[in-house]
């Protein structure tokens, strides 16, 4: 009809721009969440390499090398990549095998010639891609066939050293298709020059980043000094940055609220680092007091309620109460238990406890 738009040049409303704005910045924020967390656990990877105990370092290798599988698989679905994105794509893998090949070479596992070539390569890597993202901002950074094969082989070498003993034929294997990356790389950079400025640039990490955000990185921070902490069998210092990271969680909320900063990508980074500081940290310290097959179990099973509270909190919109008891309550309960001389025997039914507590039904008010 004559003076009438079509269906198809007729705008969307600002509500509905708005919208879907929203829901694209919640998805992004999750996916930088997931890149932050596979930085943070390639990070615990190597911490926990420090004690002989190798369980806990090969499931989180296995965990590390399973959520960059998955987030590669997603990433190569996604039509739109943003440079930033393409970097934190690839560089969870590349820190995880530099940090393993560095705790591997301290203790002799592996011989120097190939802790060099395992180092060159992702290092040179990093060097390459940072200068190329600072020079040209619309660089994305795509892997070849050459680079995943390498890793594919680094990581099961790893991995056979984890459960048992380094393998010859392995290690070979692993530093020739390295040597082989490494030349493959200077004559065929992995890179694409966008022409056009995508419109995720909005999700730089200085737009996201607010007040709020410190402290929540505070908490996370404290949350790694524990682990470092409990490992190295200083069980009080240990205790007391988990204490300190429960005030940085209180904190990073009541500062958002405040300057009113509040955003979905502080909600992904917030669970990130409760997480780390009230799932994992207790976790490992009570691996480091009872190392039974009980104690293992509950320890699993804690973590695990851990991450699925977190992430149905993330989805729920309860108003002024919390559905299931509150993860950061770990970071209270486990030091005032361990200050107070609790029997370490009855400390997997403790965390057994509080892993259904977190996922129980139950209401709980907001202070």
């Amino acid at each position: 009809m004559w003076g009438k738009k079509s269906k198809e040049e007729t705008p969307l409303p600002i509500k509905e721009k708005i919208k879907k704005y929203k829901e694209q910045y919640k998805r992004e924020s999750l996916y930088y969440s997931i890149y932050l967390l596979r930085i943070i656990l390639a990070i615990f990877v190597a911490i926990s390499l420090l004690q002989p105990e190798r369980v806990i370092t090969t499931v989180l290798f296995l965990i590390t090398l399973g959520l960059g599988f998955v987030d590669y698989i997603r990433y190569r679905k996604k039509l739109l990549k943003t440079p930033v994105e393409s970097i934190f794509n690839t560089f969870g893998d590349k820190l995880l095998i530099i940090l393993v090949s560095i705790m591997f070479f301290t203790q002799s596992l592996i011989p120097l010639w190939a802790f060099l070539i395992f180092i060159a390569k992702d290092g040179l890597s990093i060097l390459r891609d940072g200068y190329l993202f600072m020079t040209y901002k619309s660089t994305i950074f795509k892997p070849s066939v050459v680079t995943k094969i390498t890793l594919y082989a680094q990581s099961l070498f790893f991995v056979v050293v984890l459960f048992d003993k380094p393998d010859q034929v392995l290690l070979w294997t692993a530093s020739i298709l390295t040597l082989i990356n490494i030349v493959y790389a200077l004559f065929s950079p992995e890179v694409k020059i966008v022409k056009k400025a995508t419109p995720f640039h909005d999700f730089a990490f200085r737009k996201l980043l607010k007040p709020a955000d410190l402290f929540t990185l505070a908490n996370v921070l404290s949350g790694i000094i524990a682990v470092i902490f409990a490992i190295s069998n200083n069980l009080t210092i240990a205790l007391v940055f988990l204490l300190v990271s429960v005030v940085c969680d209180v904190l990073d909320g009541k500062v958002a609220r405040a300057t009113k900063t509040e955003s979905e990508f502080g909600k992904e980074l917030d669970s990130l680092a409760d997480t780390v500081s009230f799932g994992v940290a207790p976790a490992v310290i009570g691996f480091t007091l009872i190392q039974s097959r009980l104690a293992i179990i509950a320890f699993s099973i804690f973590l695990l309620c851990g991450i699925l509270r977190l992430a149905k909190f993330n989805i729920m919109q309860a108003q002024g109460v919390y559905i299931g008891m509150p993860i950061t309550w770990n970071g209270i309960i486990l030091p005032l238990l361990l200050f107070f001389s609790f029997p370490i025997i009855y400390l997997p039914y403790v965390f057994i406890l509080l892993a259904i507590l977190m996922v129980a039904p139950v209401q709980v008010k907001k202070r």
